[in-house]
């Protein structure tokens, strides 16, 4: 079994260069370097399994080589390994590769794997049990990526009592923030914003846009062949999978039932609707918004939900505009506008709730009475997206039904009550709210 050139240099103590690795190595051609925060901000040196999901194109594989290097520096030769699965063909193989890898550990400091992509190779969780069960890995932190969202997530609920102590274990790769966004974007006001919202907060994306002032086509294939290489390994039909994302598109922010999107979109039933649905959220596209009950505290699943595009850059990809640039998004009517505009709302929530690390499961919900609906409930605050102005005589009504409740209005136009704020979307994104 070949050992890679970067362990062949961690093993006899060499210095390791950041040409040593392609994504690290990579990632220095593009001019602007964000910094990267999904609540991981330092590697534990306890032993342990540490799970980073996320969407692709957003530096998963940069993140995991920059924190090989870095612990290699820190704790000297043989503390570290790296394993790239896209060179792993099943779950025997994986087993054998990291248990030649942790052999070779040094023993007496801290001791890492380092494994990208692991959701590449099939049935993963079982050779991470089989390492854990044999006593292999019990005084190693196992540090594992992958863009698989779905398998990732039940992969890792399928090894209880086998990651460690650790107070956390599973991570949302986020996007870039709206403040990092802006150290290096050299706009004023709304052409800001609307740059981020093209981007998606992909480091990819930004520096496109920054750069060239729009999208790539390359970037956006890129995003395109995620997304549809993930519905064709599901075994779902392409053409209902993208006619399930038209019907988002169309509606919004407004809320419809499964089966009405089965109904439009062609669909046998809202079983089968669900299935394209609970895709698109595996894969951190998508925000599935539920009804929240005050009465009961909690959400009713059975009604009508919203649908989000939490992944800006993917909605973009796929949007029936062509949205590259700042004047194609100003060539939007405004009512489309409102859509984009609630969508990078829902995004910065997911993102803040990722952060803090919050369940995955029904993040976003919203408030409805009646007539009357609040778009998000996060935090215990409710959030309410005006793609103009607004005043708090307009959600008065809320006061009265939700008087312990606080209303943060993301509008044009400020204001402040004691149970109520309007805030501009720039000062939202910049966690000014």
């Amino acid at each position: 079994m070949e050992i890679s050139l970067v362990n062949k240099k961690i093993l006899s103590g060499e210095v390791l260069q950041s040409a040593d690795l392609p994504a690290l190595a990579s990632s220095k051609l593009h001019r602007h370097r964000f910094d990267i925060e999904f609540g991981l901000d330092t590697l534990p040196t306890e032993p342990g399994l540490i799970v980073v999901r996320g969407a692709r194109q957003y530096g998963k594989s940069t993140w995991l080589e920059s924190e090989l290097k870095k612990s290699y520096e820190a704790h000297g030769r043989a503390s570290c390994f790296h394993l790239n699965c896209d060179d792993v063909s099943n779950e025997r193989e994986l087993f054998e590769h990291c248990s030649m890898l942790i052999s070779l550990l040094q023993v007496g400091t801290v001791k890492r794997l380092f494994i990208d992509e692991i959701s590449a190779v099939d049935s993963w969780q079982n050779a991470i049990k089989r390492l854990w069960d044999k006593g292999i890995s019990r005084d190693v932190l196992i540090v594992t990526t992958g863009s698989h969202a779905d398998d990732l997530l039940s992969g890792s609920e399928l090894l209880p009592g086998r990651k460690g102590k650790l107070a956390r274990s599973a991570f949302i790769f986020t996007p870039v923030s709206y403040l990092n966004f802006t150290k290096f974007a050299d706009l004023q006001g709304q052409d800001k914003i609307v740059l981020y919202l093209l981007s998606g907060g992909s480091p990819l994306a930004c520096n496109s846009l920054l750069q060239q002032g729009h999208l790539e086509p390359y970037v956006l294939q890129l995003v395109r062949d995620w997304i549809l290489g993930a519905i064709a390994r599901s075994g779902r039909t392409r053409a209902h999978a993208l006619a399930t994302l038209r019907e988002i598109f169309a509606r919004g922010g407004t809320p419809a039932s499964l089966l009405k999107i089965a109904k439009e979109t062609g669909l046998a039933n809202n079983t089968v609707a669900l299935g394209y649905i609970e895709l698109f959220v595996s894969c951190l596209v998508l925000n599935r918004s539920v009804p929240f009950d005050f009465v009961k505290k909690k959400v009713i699943s059975r009604k009508e939900s919203k649908f989000h595009f939490i992944n800006l850059l993917c909605a973009v990809a796929f949007s029936p505009y062509r949205l590259h640039s700042i004047e194609d998004w100003k060539a939007l009517p405004r009512n489309e506008q409102g859509k984009w505009i609630e969508w990078l709302v829902a995004q910065e929530l997911w993102r803040r709730n990722m952060i803090a690390g919050a369940s995955m499961e029904e993040v976003l919900p919203f408030l409805s009475l009646k007539d009357k609906e609040v778009d998000f409930l996060s935090g215990g605050v409710a959030y309410e997206v005006k793609r103009g102005s607004a005043s708090p005589e307009e959600f008065y009504w809320f006061h009265k039904s939700f008087p312990k409740t606080r209303l943060i209005v993301v509008c044009s136009t400020p204001f402040e009550t004691d149970w109520c704020r309007g805030v501009t979307l720039e000062d939202f994104l910049l966690c000014r709210d």
